[in-house]
C-alpha cells in the first residue's frame, strides 16, 4: 500500500472526495518573511480552500497580527509535556549536537500538533519539505502520510 493509499475523502454533495491537508511553512502570513517556500504554501493552500478543501498551515513563526483559522502555531520552544528524564536528554542533545536537538525539537513539536489535528479537524495528509531531516523523523511519528 502506497502512501497516498491511507488517504480518505469524504464524499461531498457533487460526489467528489474531498480532504483534509496541512502544510508546513518556515513562517506566516506571507510577505512577513523573506522566503520562497511561503509563497507556494500560500498558492496551494488557498487554491485547496477555493476547492473546498481543508488546508491548514504549520508553522513556528508567525506573526501576532495573524488571526486566521487555518494557521497553527507549534507549541513554544518546541515541547510538549516532557519528564524529567526527557528533559535531561534535551539538554544533553542540545550541548553535544545543536543542530540534531533543533530538528528533534520541531519535529517533537509537529507531531503534536499533526496528532491534534487528525484528532479535532480530520486531517489527512502532511505536506512538507525535508529540510533539515524533520520529515524523516515526522513520517514514522504519526498516523498520515
Amino acid at each position: 500500500m502506497g502512501c497516498l493509499d491511507k488517504v480518505r475523502g469524504d464524499p461531498s454533495t457533487n460526489g467528489e472526495a474531498k480532504i483534509s491537508v496541512a502544510v508546513t511553512s518556515p513562517g506566516w502570513p506571507p510577505g512577513a518573511f523573506a522566503n520562497g517556500v511561503i509563497p507556494y504554501v500560500d498558492m496551494l493552500t488557498g487554491a485547496m480552500r477555493r476547492m473546498g478543501h481543508q488546508a491548514f498551515v504549520l508553522t513556528q513563526n508567525a506573526e501576532e497580527a495573524c488571526e486566521n483559522d487555518f494557521v497553527v502555531g507549534l507549541p513554544p520552544n518546541g515541547r510538549s509535556e516532557r519528564n524529567l528524564p526527557q528533559r535531561l536528554y534535551d539538554v544533553l542533545t542540545y550541548r553535544l549536537w545543536p543542530d540534531r536537538r533543533n530538528a528533534i525539537r520541531i519535529s517533537e513539536s509537529l507531531r503534536v500538533q499533526v496528532d491534534r489535528l487528525v484528532r479535532e479537524r480530520g486531517v489527512q495528509l502532511v505536506e512538507m519539505d525535508e529540510s533539515f531531516g524533520i520529515a524523516h523523523r515526522l513520517i514514522p511519528a504519526v498516523s498520515v502520510p
